[in-house]
């Protein structure tokens, strides 16, 4: 089939790193010459022939009649608008691509290397007739075992699915839901504690800063803050976001012990003592006569904060002085200072504000 014929809509994998793309792509030039002849004529299947795109394409071939029905539960599960995927007048069907999302990616590198028209490749293609959307989730995840996608994505995925089949009124477990992944329960409880989290949180692992597994287990923190906060009558209008505090504080602090070279079992360890602690203080809350005055979950936050912040720098600084802070490293550097001094900027206080 010729890519143009077949259309992408999002899949569970989000991220695509770059070098892995390239390295795809390098892998699939067979015959550059070929390739060079094909283009030199204009024929497709030749620059096709120099090519070798690995496995098929896994294609769901959708009739009209079903179509309407496949884009709404795509649109549920991400939680996104209904695409648009418009029809050749000639065709009763349309085509969407299952699996092959990196294989694309690597061809539109190529087509940039090789100055040629990519949706006018030829992929081999496996078809299939009218998959339902949750049948093609299961292909599109079960066709990524072997390279596992990035745990984010993985566990935002779960979660969506996990999240459509209550709302659907199902009554999903886990054992359910992991035998749809392929996957083992603890993997898809970790997902389902991991997406609970505030953004905020879920960012440390984004950026790397601490690993999926340890920040999956801060929805027994989170759980802990909450039944200490309900025994303490807290105002309920305030409790997420002073939850979120107490979340962030220890982010900050096991990411600042991180950085000191601690071993994520330490980290383990030191997240397991502040859970089982806020537990306890939470089951002796109603029997005390006078509670010890705490810090503000803030000012926990923000002092947290600052102790990583100022180790952080000072590796920078001394990364510096030896000479092997990166150019790249410097410019993000630069772009933050800038980023920080805008905002202050915008917070500042006009001289008419100030009279």
């Amino acid at each position: 089939m010729q890519l143009a014929s077949i259309h992408e809509v999002a899949q569970y994998r989000q991220e695509y790193d770059p070098q892995g793309i390239e390295e795809l792509a390098r892998s699939m030039v067979k015959d550059e010459s070929l390739i060079a002849q094909g283009l030199a004529e204009g024929d497709y299947t030749l620059v096709t022939r120099g090519m070798d795109l690995g496995t098929p394409l896994i294609v769901n071939r959708i009739d009209k009649v079903h179509v309407e029905d496949f884009l709404a539960e795509h649109a549920d599960h991400y939680q996104v608008p209904v695409e648009y995927i418009p029809f050749d007048p000639d065709s009763d069907t349309i085509h969407i691509s299952a699996s092959g999302h990196r294989r694309r990616r690597a061809l539109l590198h190529l087509a940039k290397q090789y100055d040629f028209d990519p949706e006018r490749i030829y992929v081999q293609s496996a078809v299939y007739e009218n998959l339902s959307f949750e049948e093609m989730l299961g292909k599109q995840f079960r066709e990524n075992v072997s390279e596992r996608p990035p745990r984010i994505d993985e566990a935002e995925s779960i979660a969506r699915y996990y999240h459509q089949k209550v709302r659907a009124g199902e009554g999903p477990t886990n054992k359910t839901i992991a035998q749809f992944y392929c996957v083992n329960e603890k993997v898809v409880s970790r997902a389902l504690a991991f997406t609970s989290l505030p953004e905020e949180v879920k960012e440390f692992v984004r950026r790397d800063v601490l690993p999926y597994d340890l920040v999956a287990r801060f929805q027994g923190l989170a759980r802990a803050h909450g039944r200490l906060w309900d025994a303490r009558e807290g105002n309920l209008a305030d409790k997420d976001g002073q939850i979120k505090n107490e979340l962030l504080a220890m982010a900050y602090k096991l990411a600042d012990g991180r950085s000191a070279g601690d071993p994520v079992k330490k980290l383990d360890k030191i997240l397991s003592a502040h859970i089982e602690a806020v537990n306890e203080k939470a089951l002796g809350v109603q029997g005390e006569l006078f509670m010890i005055q705490e810090a503000p979950s803030l000012e926990r936050k923000n002092r947290a904060a600052d102790a990583a912040a100022k180790r952080a720098i000072a590796i920078l600084q001394l990364i510096e002085s030896q000479g092997d802070l990166s150019d790249q490293r410097k410019a993000e550097i630069q772009a933050l200072t800038e980023a920080a001094q805008s905002m202050a900027d915008d917070v500042a206080p006009s001289e008419s504000q100030l009279f």
